[in-house]
């Protein structure tokens, strides 16, 4: 488990992609539990219990498409697994840093500091979705860059839906 997380720490800094992850259905349900509970913890600070587990419902099931979709399309498929799971587990490992940032914006103290602390992590959350659909896609950056911020764009307008 250990060698797990550093994998997934080199990958968060941006020295390994998601091949260096093993290709394991296993792993891949444990990081999606991961990512839907983290969604939940994430959200239920502004939102009524219901809408946040149906918003961490869809921010994972939004994580599962993208991915799906983008691999479909370069017909690269059998990428499916390892990418996800370095998607959600990146995702995870970011969210334990920024959950106590949440926790902090929501407390009423400092909310501008904490609330530039959480932009800078959306910032590197984009720079490493980059950096795997890279490794994934086998694209450039500047192309993964685009469509990284397409998906941080779509999730956010999904995370729109349940906060009117």
């Amino acid at each position: 488990m250990k060698a797990l997380f550093f994998i997934f720490f080199d990958i968060c800094r941006l020295r390994a992609g998601p091949q260096t992850l093993p290709s394991s259905p296993f792993l891949l349900g444990l990081m999606l539990g991961l990512h839907f509970v983290l969604g939940v913890l994430l959200s239920i600070f502004d939102m009524t219990m219901p809408d946040a587990l149906l918003l961490a419902a869809s921010g994972t099931l939004l994580l599962l498409v993208f991915i799906y979709l983008l691999l479909a399309v370069t017909k690269k498929g059998s990428r499916f697994l390892q990418t996800v799971t370095a998607v959600a587990g990146c995702e995870v490992l970011l969210g334990v840093f920024i959950l106590p940032v949440v926790v902090w914006f929501y407390s009423g103290a400092e909310q501008v500091f904490a609330g530039l602390l959480s932009l800078l992590i959306v910032f590197w959350s984009v720079a490493i979705m980059a950096h795997i659909l890279r490794h994934a896609l086998e694209v450039s950056i500047a192309t993964g860059i685009p469509l990284a911020i397409g998906y941080l764009i779509t999730g956010s307008w999904v995370a729109n839906l349940f906060s009117s």
